[in-house]
Parts: structure tokens; C-alpha cells; sequence
């Protein structure tokens, strides 16, 4: 889901569950960037149907991220199992060559081209597409490294099927970067909010980072 759609997801959990939504401090701006980073690579339609078919009907009080989470792959696991190699890295292949690898600007909207291939994939298969080098390493590879790359695609791939399947994998969710954050904090000071006491933590986060 992009940050449009988390927003949406956002609003139907907030429909079903009142006492969820967040009152107006300095959290939600992080709430939609913390489901936007854990959801980014599960498509809208994805969501919805976890939402009405297992989430509403499972918690009777709000879920939390990681319930959803394991929501979401319950409801892909017969996917995982379906999924081929072979035809999985053919798809990769014709996305790539299909979008453009330049950023497209829309009035005030970003779409990063990474956003348009991803849409293309199960999270599984970003996983492996990933692990195997990504876009750029697929449109530069000549064609005799093209084999290697394929095979070693569909031998990560195999190796995630498995995983998923016996319940032992979840996408890999990737935390808010400092700049996202900062953002957030912008964002709740516009409101009036106070955010020193979240700056002080952000600040403690940064210097452990550039010490690490």
C-alpha cells in the first residue's frame, strides 16, 4: 500500500474499531507511517480482503500491527504455494522492461518507479527480487549473466516458499528513517502539538546510530 491507501486502511480500521483511532497527538502522523512501512509491499485490494475476511471477523477489539500481520499471510499462503519460479522472474523481467526506471512527478504526487514494479509482485517475490540484486541489477546484467540470475531468483524464491508455507516467514518491515520522523514531528508542531519530548528521543536515536 502506498501512503494514500494506508490512510484508507486506516480509516476502515477506525470504522470498525472507534476506540482505535488515535486522538489527535503527536502519533498519528507515525501510525501512518509505521502501517504504510509494514503494508508497503501487500497491495490495497490485499488489505481489504484480510480486513473483511479475517480481522473484523477474528478481534473484537483493535489488532495490533503484527496480529494483521499474520492475518495477511494466512490469507497469502495458498498464493506462496502457487507461485513458479520460472514464470515469477519472466513477470519480474517484462515489469521492468515495461517501467521506466525514472521517478514520475504528477502535480505534487512522487511515483517512484520501485512503487511500480513492486505493485507487480507478491511480497514474497520483492523479497527474493531483492535478494537477488533488484531492478538495477536486472537492467544491467548482460545476457549471459541473465541465466545466473534467474536461477539464483528461483532458488531464494523456493527457499521463501517454504518458509512461508510452514509459517516461519513475514516481510521484512523496515523502520521509519530519521527523515520520515522528523516529518512526522513537523507535521504534529503545525498542529500545535507539543513534540520535545519525541525530538529528545530522536536525537538519543541519532547519535546511537552514527556511534554504531
Amino acid at each position: 500500500m502506498n501512503e494514500h491507501e494506508t490512510k484508507q486502511f486506516l480509516s476502515m480500521m477506525w470504522a470498525a474499531y472507534p476506540n482505535a483511532k488515535d486522538s489527535g497527538n503527536s502519533d498519528a502522523k507515525m501510525a501512518l507511517i509505521v502501517w504504510q512501512r509494514a503494508f508497503a509491499d501487500v497491495p490495497f485490494n490485499v488489505m481489504g480482503e484480510v480486513f473483511f475476511d479475517k480481522v473484523v471477523k477474528r478481534f473484537k477489539f483493535p489488532p495490533s500491527l503484527s496480529e494483521v500481520l499474520e492475518c495477511v499471510n494466512e490469507h497469502l499462503r495458498p498464493e506462496y504455494a502457487e507461485l513458479d519460479g520460472e514464470m515469477s522472474f519472466t513477470g519480474i523481467q517484462k515489469a521492468i522492461r515495461e517501467i521506466s526506471p525514472y521517478t514520475l512527478y504528477q502535480g505534487d504526487k512522487i511515483i517512484d518507479p520501485e512503487d511500480r514494479i513492486r505493485e507487480r509482485m507478491t511480497p514474497l517475490e520483492w523479497e527474493a527480487f531483492n535478494a537477488v540484486g533488484g531492478s538495477k541489477r536486472i537492467r544491467m546484467a548482460s545476457d549471459d549473466e541473465m541465466p545466473f540470475i534467474r536461477r539464483d531468483y528461483k532458488s531464494v524464491l523456493a527457499n521463501l516458499q517454504t518458509r512461508a508455507l510452514a509459517g516461519s516467514w513475514q516481510p521484512k518491515f523496515e523502520y521509519p528513517t530519521l527523515q520520515e520522523a522528523n516529518q512526522a514531528a513537523l507535521a504534529a508542531e503545525e498542529k500545535g502539538i507539543d513534540t520535545s519530548r519525541f525530538r529528545e528521543l530522536l536525537r538519543n536515536y541519532g547519535k546511537r546510530r552514527e556511534q554504531a
